[in-house]
């Protein structure tokens, strides 16, 4: 009977166990997950949906890609990620995990995050379609709608690929001649191109979607260098006319050695 009993704990305890662990992964932590998010190319369409319209001028209908990249942040305050996945995210080589508390600030509730995000990129397109005026011919600008079909979107990193994706609709010759190229970074309107969040995970998204460029800002210069992928050739942008400058060489097939790379100094 002694050894029957001792059986039965060594089972029920073994039982136990099983449901400690079952329970402890599935429980919710107070992480995201950060990932490659899908690429968004600005002069064409989006199932069907322009992603930019511009109306009042002629338009150009220009081929390649300019890319605009996103992040997937995976995991909000009532929906938080379980430990598996947490653990697992960790372990991964193209996904990051972050408290919860950076994307999701303790004294604001999600709406007013999401609020915040989605007026952050509705400034970058303010930002956008001002300063694509500025590089266009006058009679082209004061003549020119521009808008903007792009929902689920956040933040105000897709302000570059925006200005130069207008800039491109609305002008006779192709900015990319037809290459495949990403780009991210915010845009004021002096034309400036500032630092993003999540550059890594972008860079990723850019190889996946098949872009052989891209446009980084140099203030992420640090956090490009050594986690370039494989094929993809990145330069290190200012301003919007950086850009610019920059694509007509792609574009040209001109003497891609001497334009601005990030380096490690």
């Amino acid at each position: 009977m002694k050894r029957k009993a001792r059986r039965y704990l060594g089972l029920a305890f073994f039982a136990l166990a099983g449901l400690g662990v079952v329970w402890g992964v599935t429980q919710p932590m107070p992480y995201v997950i950060i990932s490659p998010g899908p690429a968004y190319n600005v002069i064409s369409e989006l199932e069907g949906s322009v992603l930019i319209t511009v109306s009042g001028v002629p338009l150009a209908d220009n081929p390649g890609t300019l890319d605009m990249l996103t992040v997937s942040i995976g995991g909000t305050p009532q929906s938080q990620p379980g430990a598996l996945d947490v653990v697992g995210a960790y372990l991964s080589s193209d996904q990051s995990v972050e408290p919860m508390e950076e994307f999701y600030p303790y004294d604001e509730n999600l709406d007013e995050v999401i609020r915040a995000d989605r007026k952050d990129f509705t400034d970058s397109i303010d930002s956008a379609i001002y300063v694509a005026k500025k590089h266009l011919a006058p009679k082209i600008s004061q003549a020119m709608k521009v808008d903007v079909n792009l929902e689920d979107v956040g933040g105000p990193s897709a302000g570059m690929m925006l200005t130069l994706g207008i800039i491109d609709k609305a002008s006779p010759e192709s900015l990319t001649g037809g290459k495949y190229i990403a780009g991210t970074g915010t845009i004021d309107k002096h034309g400036n191109v500032g630092a993003i969040g999540g550059i890594r995970f972008k860079l990723i998204s850019a190889q996946r979607a098949g872009d052989k460029f891209f446009l980084a800002p140099k203030e992420n210069c640090s956090e490009v260098v050594g986690n370039i992928p494989r094929g993809l050739k990145v330069f290190a942008v200012g301003n919007i006319d950086d850009a610019l400058k920059i694509l007509k060489v792609i574009a040209s097939d001109g003497n891609l050695g001497k334009l601005p790379v990030c380096t490690d100094q």
